[in-house]
């Protein structure tokens, strides 16, 4: 099998639906993974970002951890795209769309819980997962809450009944989202705070602070 074959476990078509997904949800999904490539972009390796090189918004680190699994059990691991027995830099270039959509659909969008929230705040979190990781993003989205009025949540990084039940109680949504946007730009500038190397990436990442939730 060459680098260029689909493996069947690495396409959208092979993640699982929950319970309670319907058409419409395919096709949130499908507007909401186009803006993520559209901001994301292709291959980069910028010695600076802590991830290591990324496509598609998908980072080396994160690849290893998730693609070495042989779920298909052909004896390689699932993103060893170039079947050279180790997952590197070499088959971030490889990734193909299909396959950046299989991680994301499944791993950030799906087994998140992303997927049951309103629009917009269902693109957010998952915009914002992607870059920070999924648990941030919800503690994010608990101080969110948490800005706008009592009860207070736990800041716990966990989407559970008690923070979708705050999501769904009637909150208005633009409220909401701009309280997101303003948590996320504040995290934002904590990281650089913290670690000045990243200033460089500060003024894209508050640019996408004020994106989250739309997705056109």
């Amino acid at each position: 099998m060459n680098a260029n074959t689909p493996v069947s476990v690495l396409l959208p078509t092979s993640v699982a639906l929950p319970d309670g997904w319907t058409p419409a949800h395919s096709e949130r999904w499908k507007r909401i993974f186009a803006k993520l490539l559209k901001s994301e972009g292709g291959y980069v390796n910028n010695r600076k970002d802590p991830g290591g090189a990324t496509k598609y918004g998908i980072s080396l680190r994160f690849l290893v951890i998730e693609g070495r699994i042989d779920a298909n059990r052909d004896g390689f691991a699932d993103f060893d795209l170039n079947r050279d027995g180790k997952i590197d830099a070499l088959d971030i270039q490889l990734l193909r769309p299909e396959h950046a959509e299989a991680l994301y659909l499944r791993l950030f969008f799906i087994e998140t819980g992303f997927w049951r929230l309103p629009e917009a705040m269902d693109a957010a979190l998952f915009d914002l997962g992607v870059n920070v990781g999924t648990k941030t993003a919800v503690i994010i989205l608990q101080r969110s809450l948490n800005r706008l009025g009592p009860p207070p949540l736990a800041t716990d990084g966990v989407l559970g009944g008690k923070t979708l039940r705050r999501v769904f109680e009637g909150l208005a949504s633009a409220p909401l989202l701009r309280s997101f946007r303003d948590e996320a730009a504040a995290h934002y500038r904590f990281l650089v705070g913290r670690n000045g190397e990243l200033k460089g990436f500060l003024d894209g990442w508050l640019n996408r602070a004020r994106e989250l939730g739309r997705v056109g």
